[in-house]
């Protein structure tokens, strides 16, 4: 399974509540689960709450993308496209409260991941620091593999698309015994 941003924090909260149904996950810049967030990510996401608009969201995709990286056209086209998506998504959808990207995971359920994990983040990444980040997942979760992504935020599955997938495929390629197999016969 895997998950980028919003999709990397699903993908880890289902990989500690139901290991047995993986054989792997990847986090792509998760939004949240390993470190609380930026307080800025509060403040731009009540403002797109409260201040619906275009406006609200490019300033948020802005935010969360490596200057440089606006220069490539293509990526610039493909965050155009993810700001009106996201425009979309806060105008018609709300989030439940209590569930999110804002709950982090204790110490305690990292040490506890029974599947192999690959986690990249942005060098850069804004809503949250990415090296103390790596650094914990490194530190509390078994079979772990992870890397910061240079030059990009958390854009990183657009900009530097070539460079996140090749390694996703490599990951996904590696052999590994399933977790429950392991053990099993000795």
């Amino acid at each position: 399974m895997v998950g980028a941003s919003f999709g990397g924090w699903f993908t880890l909260n289902y990989a500690l509540g139901a290991p047995e149904r993986l054989d792997k996950i990847a986090l792509l810049s998760p939004a949240g689960g390993l470190l609380p967030l930026a307080k800025q990510f509060y403040v731009r996401t009540m403002l797109a709450k409260f201040i619906p608009g275009r406006f609200a969201m490019e300033s948020f995709v802005r935010w969360t993308t490596y200057e440089e990286n606006m220069r490539d056209w293509k990526t610039r086209a493909i965050l155009d496209g993810l700001t009106d998506q996201m425009y979309l998504g806060t105008r018609y959808f709300r989030l439940q409260a209590g569930v999110g990207p804002w709950i982090v995971f204790s110490d305690e359920e990292l040490r506890g991941m029974q599947v192999p994990m690959l986690l990249l983040i942005g060098q850069e990444e804004a809503l949250y620091d990415s090296k103390a980040a790596l650094e914990r997942a490194r530190r509390l979760i078994p079979n772990f593999e992870g890397e910061l992504v240079p030059g990009a935020n958390h854009e990183m599955t657009i900009s530097k698309r070539e460079f996140v997938d090749r390694r996703l495929l490599e990951f996904l390629n590696e052999s590994s015994p399933h977790p429950q197999s392991i053990g099993a016969n000795g």
